[in-house]
């Protein structure tokens, strides 16, 4: 995870993507974490963008064991 400390402050800020994906799988990063100068409603609006980044990862999550249980599981007949 990059970590950079903003400058002249002794604040840190956690490098994700648009979503808030950081380099770490299932760590997410969001408002003024990401961003130090982020306002209340773009703080609020960048953690409402990560959790339906949350969201859609943990569906696709879902999805992808559902196909592996369906694939391993005995062909029906019938």
């Amino acid at each position: 995870m990059t970590r950079r400390t903003s400058p002249g402050t002794c604040d840190v800020v956690v490098d994700g993507d648009p979503t808030g994906r950081t380099e770490i799988p299932g760590v997410w990063v969001a408002g003024n974490a990401a961003d130090l100068s982020a306002m209340v409603s773009v703080a609020g609006g960048a953690g409402v963008l990560a959790g339906a980044a949350i969201n859609a990862d943990l569906v696709r999550e879902d999805v992808e064991a559902a196909v592996r249980a369906r694939s391993a599981a005995p062909a029906r007949t019938g």
